[in-house]
């Protein structure tokens, strides 16, 4: 099971992990702002917005993107989040609970800048057939003012904003995900550190 924080780095440039206890650990890097202290401006909502629903009940905001069925496997559903739910249309990222419901298998879910090339290679959500389970992620707005939300098998699903970083956010995106931690025996990371120590 995968899952997503924010935090800001140390003064000894390392990100702490507290009370776990793990028979493996691996740790994707999604992104980071400058190499000096800046100001992230984040802004809560002041409650979720529901944007985006598959149920044939399901209901969002703005009455769009609801009701329209499961997403199939392999598919990625374009979520309009800028100018929605209080985000603002110049917004350069949000934060947002996706949950997969009663999915037909096993799989994951991946969320990203909607935009051109492959979806990222790193699991946002993983779940199990029958499961209804919910991860927070924080996302760059991509093309068209849209989050994408790749699905490796059939699901319903659901996607609340609960904040965004304005336009005047130092708040920045790596090109692609970076594993800087894994713990398993054949474990990768970015540069060999940090990889395969059990």
């Amino acid at each position: 099971m995968s899952n997503a924080v924010s935090t800001s780095k140390s003064s000894r440039r390392f990100v702490s992990w507290l009370g776990a206890v793990v028979l493996g650990v691996a740790a994707v890097v999604w992104g980071a702002g400058a190499a000096t202290p800046v100001a992230v401006a984040f802004e809560p909502l002041t409650e979720p917005g529901r944007v985006f629903d598959s149920r044939e009940a399901g209901e969002t905001v703005d009455g769009r993107q609801q009701g329209d069925g499961r997403r199939g496997a392999g598919s990625v559903s374009e979520v309009v989040v800028a100018g929605r739910a209080d985000v603002p249309g110049d917004a350069v990222a949000v934060v947002v609970n996706v949950t997969a419901v009663n999915p037909l298998s096993g799989g994951f879910l991946t969320v990203f800048g909607c935009g051109p090339g492959e979806p990222p290679t790193a699991s946002t959500l993983n779940f199990q057939a029958g499961s209804n389970i919910a991860n927070g992620a924080t996302v760059a707005v991509g093309d068209g003012g849209a989050i994408c939300v790749f699905s490796s098998a059939e699901t319903h699903l659901i996607v609340d904003v609960t904040g965004f970083e304005p336009v005047s956010s130092a708040f920045g995106v790596l090109t692609e995900p970076g594993r800087v931690f894994d713990s398993r025996e054949a474990g990768e990371t970015v540069d060999g550190r940090q990889q395969g120590d059990g």
